[in-house]
């Protein structure tokens, strides 16, 4: 799976307007990492759930900011003798809960990193 931060979801003539915070999430899984429509349709509501559960500690990391998150399926599913489905589920789960706290850590560093920058700015114009 993939997850990537989106640029601002506002129109070149709006950007100078206050932008409220909010992220959204994208869900697409190939018929070549899964064959079959069931699978494809259950990897969707488990990683479905997992945004939902991640959407408000996202939300909180990028406060100023539009956040568009895709999650994609990278690698074909293993295969049905090899694993229980449970288990295939039960790691999807864990795989996209991993990725959306990395991506609210990023989110977090930005904004520190952008609130130091913004005060160090200040600082230098106070001097």
């Amino acid at each position: 799976m993939s997850a990537q931060i989106q640029p601002p979801l506002a129109p070149p003539d709006e950007r100078d307007a206050p932008v409220p915070a909010s992220v959204r999430f994208g869900i697409t899984v190939s018929r070549h990492q899964a064959r079959r429509a069931v699978a494809r349709n259950s990897v969707k509501r488990v990683l479905r759930e997992a945004a939902r559960h991640g959407a408000g500690q996202l939300l909180a990391a990028a406060q100023p900011q539009r956040v568009a998150v895709l999650l994609r399926l990278k690698a074909p599913l293993p295969d049905p003798v090899a694993a229980t489905w449970s288990a295939v589920k039960a790691q999807l789960r864990q795989e996209a809960d991993s990725l959306i706290g990395q991506l609210r850590r990023q989110l977090l560093a930005q904004s520190a990193g952008g609130a130091q920058a913004l005060a160090a700015g200040t600082e230098g114009a106070a001097k």
